[in-house]
Protein backbone atom coordinates (compact mmCIF):
# COMPACT_ATOMS: atom_id res chain seq x y z
CA UNK A 1 0.00 0.00 0.00
CA UNK A 2 2.85 2.39 0.82
CA UNK A 3 4.43 1.73 -2.60
CA UNK A 4 1.16 2.63 -4.31
CA UNK A 5 0.97 5.91 -2.38
CA UNK A 6 4.56 6.79 -3.31
CA UNK A 7 3.92 6.03 -6.99
CA UNK A 8 0.73 8.08 -6.92
CA UNK A 9 2.53 10.98 -5.23
CA UNK A 10 5.39 10.82 -7.78
CA UNK A 11 2.91 10.78 -10.69
CA UNK A 12 1.01 13.69 -9.15
CA UNK A 13 4.21 15.74 -8.76
CA UNK A 14 5.28 15.05 -12.35
CA UNK A 15 1.83 16.06 -13.60
CA UNK A 16 1.85 19.20 -11.47
CA UNK A 17 5.33 20.13 -12.72
CA UNK A 18 4.32 19.67 -16.36
CA UNK A 19 1.17 21.72 -15.86
CA UNK A 20 3.23 24.50 -14.28
CA UNK A 21 5.73 24.50 -17.15
CA UNK A 22 2.99 24.52 -19.78
CA UNK A 23 1.05 27.33 -18.10
CA UNK A 24 4.22 29.37 -17.59
CA UNK A 25 4.87 29.22 -21.32
CA UNK A 26 1.29 29.95 -22.34
CA UNK A 27 0.91 33.02 -24.49
CA UNK A 28 -1.14 35.90 -23.15
CA UNK A 29 -3.49 38.31 -24.86
CA UNK A 30 -3.08 41.84 -23.52
CA UNK A 31 -6.20 43.95 -24.04
CA UNK A 32 -5.90 47.69 -24.57
CA UNK A 33 -8.93 49.95 -24.83
CA UNK A 34 -8.65 52.87 -27.24
CA UNK A 35 -10.66 56.02 -26.51
CA UNK A 36 -12.38 54.83 -23.33
CA UNK A 37 -11.30 58.01 -21.50
CA UNK A 38 -11.23 60.43 -24.42
CA UNK A 39 -7.99 60.33 -26.38
CA UNK A 40 -6.22 57.63 -24.39
CA UNK A 41 -5.08 54.03 -24.25
CA UNK A 42 -5.93 51.92 -21.22
CA UNK A 43 -3.62 50.58 -19.98
CA UNK A 44 -0.93 52.87 -21.34
CA UNK A 45 1.85 50.28 -20.95
CA UNK A 46 2.06 46.49 -21.14
CA UNK A 47 4.95 44.07 -20.75
CA UNK A 48 4.91 41.31 -23.34
CA UNK A 49 6.91 38.27 -24.46
CA UNK A 50 7.44 36.62 -27.82
CA UNK A 51 4.20 34.88 -28.78
CA UNK A 52 1.94 37.23 -26.81
CA UNK A 53 -0.83 39.13 -28.56
CA UNK A 54 -1.81 42.73 -28.00
CA UNK A 55 -5.47 43.36 -28.82
CA UNK A 56 -6.56 46.97 -29.30
CA UNK A 57 -10.29 47.70 -29.13
CA UNK A 58 -11.82 51.06 -30.03
CA UNK A 59 -14.40 51.78 -27.32
CA UNK A 60 -15.48 55.32 -28.18
CA UNK A 61 -15.10 57.86 -30.98
CA UNK A 62 -12.93 57.61 -34.09
CA UNK A 63 -9.38 56.34 -33.62
CA UNK A 64 -6.47 54.55 -35.22
CA UNK A 65 -3.62 52.58 -33.65
CA UNK A 66 -0.13 52.98 -35.07
CA UNK A 67 3.02 51.37 -33.69
CA UNK A 68 6.10 53.45 -33.00
CA UNK A 69 9.76 52.52 -32.45
CA UNK A 70 9.98 55.42 -29.99
CA UNK A 71 7.45 55.29 -27.13
CA UNK A 72 6.07 58.70 -26.28
CA UNK A 73 6.32 59.96 -29.87
CA UNK A 74 4.01 59.93 -32.85
CA UNK A 75 6.61 58.57 -35.27
CA UNK A 76 5.43 55.58 -37.30
CA UNK A 77 7.59 52.47 -36.89
CA UNK A 78 10.27 51.96 -39.52
CA UNK A 79 11.22 48.53 -38.15
CA UNK A 80 7.87 46.83 -38.75
CA UNK A 81 6.28 46.12 -42.13
CA UNK A 82 2.74 46.84 -40.99
CA UNK A 83 2.72 49.38 -38.20
CA UNK A 84 -0.90 50.47 -38.65
CA UNK A 85 -2.85 48.05 -36.44
CA UNK A 86 -6.24 49.74 -36.68
CA UNK A 87 -6.88 51.74 -39.83
CA UNK A 88 -7.85 55.36 -39.76
CA UNK A 89 -11.32 56.43 -38.63
CA UNK A 90 -12.13 53.15 -36.91
CA UNK A 91 -15.34 53.31 -34.90
CA UNK A 92 -16.35 51.78 -31.57
CA UNK A 93 -16.16 47.99 -31.60
CA UNK A 94 -13.29 47.81 -34.10
CA UNK A 95 -10.49 45.48 -33.00
CA UNK A 96 -6.95 44.97 -34.18
CA UNK A 97 -4.45 42.41 -32.91
CA UNK A 98 -0.68 42.53 -33.02
CA UNK A 99 1.39 39.38 -32.35
CA UNK A 100 4.78 39.81 -30.72
CA UNK A 101 7.42 37.80 -32.59
CA UNK A 102 11.20 37.43 -32.42
CA UNK A 103 11.67 40.41 -34.78
CA UNK A 104 9.52 42.78 -32.72
CA UNK A 105 11.61 45.59 -31.19
CA UNK A 106 12.11 45.18 -27.43
CA UNK A 107 10.55 48.59 -26.78
CA UNK A 108 7.52 49.59 -28.80
CA UNK A 109 5.08 52.47 -28.48
CA UNK A 110 1.67 53.09 -29.99
CA UNK A 111 -0.32 56.20 -30.81
CA UNK A 112 -3.50 57.47 -32.44
CA UNK A 113 -3.09 59.61 -35.53
CA UNK A 114 -4.75 62.91 -34.54
CA UNK A 115 -5.76 63.56 -38.16
CA UNK A 116 -8.47 60.91 -37.87
CA UNK A 117 -10.22 62.52 -34.92
CA UNK A 118 -13.72 63.82 -35.66
CA UNK A 119 -15.78 66.09 -33.48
Amino acid sequence: MAQLSVKFLALFLVTLTLATIISARAFRTHKIEVGSNGNSFSPEKVTVRVGDRVRFTVTNGFHSVILSDEPGTCNKSTKLNNSEIIKQTAVAGTEGTFVINKDTPSVLGFFCDKKVMKS
